[in-house]
């Protein structure tokens, strides 16, 4: 292989790997996932990589929580708990730790930690709603206005 298509072939690969997460399932880069509680219970999760933002981690979980949703049938859902969090093992900084053993006997320690991850992990529990229903109208999730309004916004694998 030539030198200029072998650099052109490595900064290629490189632009890849360095994009944000593609929607799609779980992957080496990120992705959805869900797990089945009962028959019309999710959990829903979507991990961004190091380039995703937020917003677009969100919005491919409320997409693929619209997608199961539809698959099985119904047209709206409600979060039933939003447990996402900026995934950052082992933060960097300091830390006191103060470990006590019985009364009286203390002992402080400083530890120094650096980062492995710092990706956005969105995970909703949803549940499915086989009718619209009026005690859930200020929070219900209507699939196809959603999915409507945000394909733009879906970048595929």
């Amino acid at each position: 292989m030539s030198k200029l298509k072998y650099l052109a072939l490595t900064l290629s690969l490189l632009i890849m790997g360095s994009c944000a997460t593609p929607y799609g399932p779980k992957g080496a880069r990120g992705g959805y996932s869900e797990k089945q509680i009962n028959e019309m219970i999710f959990q829903v999760t979507f991990e961004g990589n190091q380039q995703s933002d937020k917003e677009q981690v969100r919005t491919n979980l409320m997409y693929r929580c619209c997608e199961l949703t539809f698959q099985h049938g119904y047209r709206h859902f409600i979060i039933l708990s939003d447990d996402s969090i900026l995934h950052e093992e082992d933060q960097r900084g300091k830390a006191d730790v103060t470990l006590t053993k019985g009364m009286g006997s203390m002992v402080n320690a400083q530890v120094e930690v650096q980062p492995t991850s710092s990706n956005i992990v969105g995970i909703f529990t949803i549940q499915m709603l086989a009718k619209p229903e009026v005690r859930y109208a200020s929070f219900m999730i209507d699939v196809e206005d959603f999915m409507e309004n945000n394909e733009h916004s879906i970048k595929r694998k």
